[in-house]
């Protein structure tokens, strides 16, 4: 499924960067702003969130279709606050990735972190969180 057409995505207005295939991008306006004028906290978490689930998607595309992911667990600690537009970018340790494989294919589910930082249009970084995600064959 495409990421941005998740229905929850599409209510935040979530956008796939045209320049980076793997980031994620939310516009700053008034109707995502906190109390104080800047990012509400739950728009970052969720810009996070999602791109998390789209690193997944990028890291194994040949389990799409075959496996339901859902996320177990997450752990986000805010930085700096965001008054601009905020793009994701996700990591994934490459032994966690072999390990994960190993485990879908030996006992059909397994667990995974996908760690992602969120930054606004000065490269700053306002958010940092780390996602963990369990992931079950159909």
């Amino acid at each position: 499924m495409e990421i941005t057409e998740i229905p929850f995505h599409k209510l935040l207005k979530l956008t796939q960067s045209r320049d980076a295939g793997d980031v994620l991008e939310l516009t700053f306006a008034e109707d995502k702003q906190n109390h104080i004028g800047t990012f509400h906290a739950s728009g970052q978490f969720a810009l996070a969130e999602a791109t998390s689930g789209l690193a997944l998607q990028q890291a194994f595309p040949q389990l799409e279709g075959s496996v339901v992911p859902i996320l177990r667990k997450a752990d986000a600690k805010f930085k700096k606050p965001a008054e601009s537009n905020i793009s994701a970018h996700a990591s994934i340790d490459q032994a966690q990735k072999e390990l994960f494989l190993q485990r879908i294919e030996s006992k059909g589910r397994g667990t995974i972190s996908v760690c992602v930082e969120v930054k606004d249009e000065q490269g700053v970084v306002t958010m940092v969180g780390n996602y963990q995600w369990y992931i079950q064959k159909l």
